[in-house]
């Protein structure tokens, strides 16, 4: 896959409208549009960051919001380093979703980092009502063994806290590789219960007396 050659792989998830899209524009090309396409799929970007003084290369996936592509979505998540789980702010709706996409890391990708972003705090001076509190969601993380997670609220449109938001999750990769190792640790007991149970298997089967049918 393009994300082979990067260091870590990292994937949006959350609904349709909750500004996935415009979060990587702006962290990629210091941009934003208003008028962003829904995305179809999954879309891939790169970006290369210095973390001390080392230089590390994320590849970020975006995914699509709309339930259709939610068994698809599984796709781009396999194999993820970290999760940015995304929900609108005035959009309680978008926030219930993240409920799914948190049981579905925790039971197809249990050692990926996850991390939760509230978007478009803009319009709270647009006018607009906060519908999802930061309490609200830390009640949420303490109740899914996310504990003491990172909550960033952003911005794309006034450029408030995405950049930290990206760097701190790749920063947090760089500095706590745990479980990486945790990862290979588990494939190699594994392979080697695997090994021992074959090995236990032909020794049963050595001491079996093959019985030779009679032709009547």
């Amino acid at each position: 896959m393009a994300d082979q050659k990067c260091d870590y792989k990292i994937v949006l998830l959350g609904s349709s409208f909750t500004g996935k899209s415009c979060l990587i524009q702006r962290f990629i090309h210091n941009s934003f549009d208003g008028h962003q396409k829904q995305t179809i799929g999954a879309s891939f970007f790169k970006r290369t960051l210095k973390i001390n003084n080392e230089i590390v290369t994320a590849g970020i996936w975006d995914t699509a919001g709309q339930e259709r592509f939610d068994s698809l979505t599984k796709m781009y998540y396999r194999g993820a380093d970290a999760a940015i789980l995304c929900y609108d702010i005035t959009d309680e709706q978008s926030f219930e979703k993240l409920k799914f996409w948190t049981k579905q890391l925790i039971n197809n990708q249990p050692d990926c980092r996850v991390w939760f972003t509230g978007t478009k705090v803009d319009l709270l001076d647009a006018g607009y009502e906060r519908a999802i509190s930061l309490e609200t969601v830390e009640k949420f993380l303490n109740s899914q063994m996310f504990k003491n997670k990172p909550i960033l609220e952003t911005s794309s449109k006034t450029d408030i806290n995405v950049k930290q938001l990206f760097i701190s999750c790749v920063k947090d990769l760089k500095q706590n590789p745990i479980q990486k190792n945790e990862k290979k640790m588990k494939k190699n007991d594994n392979k080697k219960r695997k090994k021992k149970k074959k090995k236990k298997k032909k020794k049963l089967n050595l001491g079996k007396k093959v019985e030779k049918k009679s032709c009547c």
